[in-house]
């Protein structure tokens, strides 16, 4: 039992972050675990008390109702993300020039970078097993399983290769478009169940939906982020 307790003690824990020698640990990535369960049984906690039944409420116990908890959850979650990655972002050089996200390998990384990265690989890995033991089993439910863990493979790589600026910028693209994709979606359930004006703004999401993700995922990163590396 005192061993555990030790274990368990926050200097232990956060004692990966306490370094300052800048190497990449594996110890690291023990404080994902932890942030991994909170996620966990934080959204276990959201969707049975509270988006299950308004989904229930505002979709009528359509098809969609399982669908929608998911992706009102992704909208929140992307969208805090976002604002967290961005603000990250806007202080670091090699946002405004990408060469540098190739270069000094492996590359210095401070405390709020080291805590981004976690939070980054833990909600990844959170939708995995989630996706995995709670999440409703939709037809591509296998690959979505196998989209959770080359993501975290790419997240869990590039922070022990020392690529982090890469991958700080490359999640900052992928979330922005996330949003809107989820979006898409709530709004396309609330269009089929209520009618009215969501029947109307669906076209439009859509088209939203596409434009974010084209500009960002191909013409952002292919033009901008991957062609700095040539």
């Amino acid at each position: 039992m005192a061993e555990l307790l030790a274990q368990l003690h926050p200097t232990t824990l956060l004692g990966p972050f306490m370094d300052d020698d800048h190497v990449h640990k594996v110890s690291d990535m023990q404080i994902a675990i932890y942030i991994t369960a909170f996620f966990v049984f934080g959204r276990l906690f959201l969707d049975r008390l509270i988006l299950e039944p308004v989904g229930k409420k505002l979709l009528h116990n359509s098809a969609d109702v399982e669908k929608f908890p998911e992706n009102f959850f992704k909208i929140v979650s992307y969208s805090l993300l976002f604002i967290y990655t961005y603000s990250l972002a806007t202080h670091a050089e090699y946002y405004y020039d990408t060469v540098q996200c190739w270069t000094n390998i492996p590359q210095p990384i401070s405390l709020e970078m080291k805590v981004w990265y976690m939070v980054q690989f833990s909600f990844n890995a959170h939708s995995f097993f989630y996706a995995l033991f709670f999440q409703h089993k939709k037809s591509d439910y296998k690959v979505l399983l196998v989209h959770h863990i080359v993501t975290l493979f790419l997240i869990g790589g590039s922070y022990m290769a020392g690529y982090w600026r890469i991958g700080h910028l490359k999640l900052l693209v992928n979330d922005f478009a996330d949003i809107f994709i989820a979006i898409a979606k709530v709004i396309g359930y609330l269009s089929e169940a209520r009618k009215g004006i969501w029947k109307t703004m669906a076209p439009l999401f859509y088209v939203l939906m596409v434009l974010a993700w084209a500009s960002t995922r191909i013409f952002v990163v292919a033009g901008f982020v991957m062609k700095s590396s040539m």
